[in-house]
This record gives structure tokens, C-alpha cells and sequence, in this order.
């Protein structure tokens, strides 16, 4: 994407839309005909990913999402530092949580597998969708220092400690 590439040399908020334009070989025109902003292009970016990961049926429980979002994640821990340094990591991850809450299919694979529960699954896919975008956002902001599974352990414990002291 030539956002991102632009984005390996530029900060954000100096990036053109004339400059992604040249390096995307795209004309201004058509540019607006699919979006407002820069910031649209991020959002886009995001959107596309999540639909590939919420479109993964392969979740059967809480561990194999938390798995696969960890996972999905630290394959693009390069691209997520380069993000933070930027200054968009926040945006990136609101995004990517708002899309996530959004997909009906997503949210139905975790209630049809009894991840979460039907009755009330719009707040728990919002309270697990937070804790770990928060988690992952953190994990990010110290440098990527622990692995997926120490990631996947952290997520449960932290879990388990709010259970035990409710």
C-alpha cells in the first residue's frame, strides 16, 4: 500500500494526498472518488484486515481466538511499531475493534461455539475485544518483548484474577 510505504520515511501528519497518489500510481480524482481523507485509507487498511481474520471459522474456544489474535498480531509487530512510532497505534486499534464489533459473522462463530454467551454477546465481545486490544496496545508500547504464548498466558491470568477477587 503506498501509504505505508510513505510512512516508512515520513511521519503521518506529513504525508500528502498527492504524495500517496505518485506512489500509488493514482490520480487525485480517483482518490476521492473512494476516500475523504488519509485517515480513511488507515481505516480502510485495518477493515480489510479484520475481515480477514474474523473470516478464520476455525475459533472452538476463548484460547484459540485469544491464539489467533495474538498471533495475528505479532506477525505484524513490525508494521505495529512502525504505527506506534507514528502515533497511530490508538486509531489502528479503535479500528480494528470497532470493525470486529461490527461483523455479525464474527460475533455469531463466538456465540455458536459458546465463547460467549448469545443473551448478552454485544457487552462481553466489546469487554474482550477492549481487554486485549488494550493488552495488545501495551504490549506494543513496551516493544514487543513477550512471545504469543506469554501473551495468551498474561490474557488468562488476568482473567482468572478478576474472577477470583469479583
Amino acid at each position: 500500500m503506498a501509504l505505508s510505504e510513505l510512512l516508512k520515511t515520513k511521519d503521518f501528519g506529513d504525508v500528502t494526498v498527492s504524495e500517496v497518489c505518485r506512489q500509488g500510481g493514482l490520480a487525485r480524482k480517483t482518490f476521492y472518488r473512494d476516500f475523504s481523507s488519509l485517515e480513511d485509507v488507515l481505516d480502510f487498511a485495518v477493515s480489510s484486515s479484520v475481515k480477514d481474520f474474523a473470516a478464520d471459522p476455525s475459533d472452538k474456544t476463548l484460547g484459540d481466538f485469544l491464539e489467533r489474535l495474538i498471533s495475528f498480531a505479532y506477525v505484524n509487530k513490525a508494521r505495529l511499531l512502525d504505527l506506534e512510532k507514528q502515533g497511530l497505534l490508538s486509531r489502528i486499534a479503535a479500528s480494528f475493534k470497532k470493525c470486529l464489533l461490527a461483523n455479525d459473522s464474527f460475533r455469531g462463530l463466538l456465540v455458536g461455539e459458546g465463547i460467549i454467551p448469545a443473551e448478552r454477546s454485544e457487552y462481553d465481545l466489546a469487554f474482550l475485544l477492549g481487554a486485549e486490544t488494550g493488552l495488545l496496545e501495551r504490549w506494543v508500547k513496551n516493544g514487543c518483548q513477550e512471545t504469543p504464548d506469554q501473551l495468551v498466558a498474561i490474557s488468562f491470568e488476568t482473567i482468572d484474577h478478576f474472577e477470583t477477587n469479583k
